[in-house]
């Protein structure tokens, strides 16, 4: 396992211990998994340890982290360059964590806030694919290719710089920065920035590894159905190929977090460190959920949608995350 203790600044979006999972779930996780970040389409929720606290205020802030990462000279050497976890959820809106007022219980995520620092300023696109792009570059998403949303291009932006729809060749990923600094780079989940050919799949853009839903939104489920008629069938790739079908038993956030895990342990002897980039469907539409995390909530929502708004709201005022006001 490679330090996490590092002591200069902008060390963002790190996450120790992760070679030491076994289990097919990161809740058992809270030992290991400080610090890390959650990020939404909607906005993030930075976690990190007690370090050297420095203002991380966009998304440029992995952009550090891969400059000070690949370039550190003395401040990392080999042995030191931290793992790192990066954890996308999407369509998460701040006040369905615990830790933010929820009623939907999220303990391990409660815990990791309370050793760490919570950071509520990230700057969101209005969109999916056009944050993801800003968020795995550190650019503006029209320099990355995403000015719209491909499925949203209007006419008069066919065809012009910026709005290609994919990730283009003016920007580089962060998991091609790492990748060529020595490190492990694992992808599991929603890709959303490209489709169409295959250099514009996570492989192409530094994922050593891979399990991607290349679409924006589908089925949880393993029958890969897509929420686009005209394209009824879901691509998805393992390791820069397509594959034709998933297991019976797949379901989506266990499936993605036990690639992810499973590469980490399959690797963790080789002493290289890794970047992992978990990028859940959930709680994105069709919302889905397994039958044994829907019966821990049988009866809590029979209040109506109005009383579990004030409840959340009155949590987060008298934690400080919104004004009283």
């Amino acid at each position: 396992m490679h330090n996490p203790n590092f002591g200069s600044e902008n060390r963002v979006l790190t996450a120790r211990g992760l070679a030491a999972l076994d289990n097919s779930s990161l809740e058992n996780a809270a030992d290991v998994l400080m610090p890390f970040a959650i990020h939404t389409d909607r906005g993030s929720i930075h976690v990190r340890s007690l370090l050297d606290i420095t203002r991380i205020q966009t998304v440029f802030g992995l952009l550090l982290l891969a400059s000070a990462v690949v370039t550190g000279g003395a401040a990392y050497s080999q042995a030191d360059k931290p793992n790192i976890i990066l954890i996308v959820a999407d369509d998460l809106g701040y006040a369905d964590l615990g830790l933010f007022g929820s009623e939907i219980r999220t303990p391990h995520i409660d815990a990791l806030a309370k050793r760490g620092i919570l950071m509520t300023d990230f700057y969101a696109s209005p969109t999916c694919s056009t944050s993801r792009a800003m968020l795995l570059t550190g650019t503006d998403n029209h320099v990355a290719g995403f000015g719209n949303m491909a499925e949203w291009v209007a006419p008069e932006q066919k065809g012009k710089p910026g709005y290609e729809g994919h990730l283009n060749d003016r920007v580089v990923t962060i998991a091609s920065l790492l990748r060529d600094d020595g490190f492990h780079t694992y992808m599991a989940g929603k890709w959303h920035l490209g489709e169409d050919d295959p250099n514009m799949w996570p492989s192409a853009h530094g994922f050593e590894r891979d399990l991607s839903m290349l679409s924006g939104a589908g089925s949880h489920w393993f029958d890969m159905q897509s929420l686009n008629p005209r394209h009824p069938k879901l691509n998805y790739t393992r390791n820069g190929e397509l594959i034709d079908e998933l297991p019976k038993d797949y379901f989506s956030s266990k499936n993605y977090t036990d690639f992810i895990i499973d590469n980490i342990d399959e690797q963790r002897t080789d002493d290289k460190p890794f970047f992992a980039y978990l990028a859940f469907q959930a709680p994105h539409g069709p919302l889905a959920v397994t039958d044994d995390w829907r019966e821990k909530y049988n009866g809590q929502y029979d209040k109506g949608y109005d009383e579990i708004r004030n409840e959340r709201l009155a949590s987060q005022k008298r934690t400080g995350i919104v004004s009283e006001d």
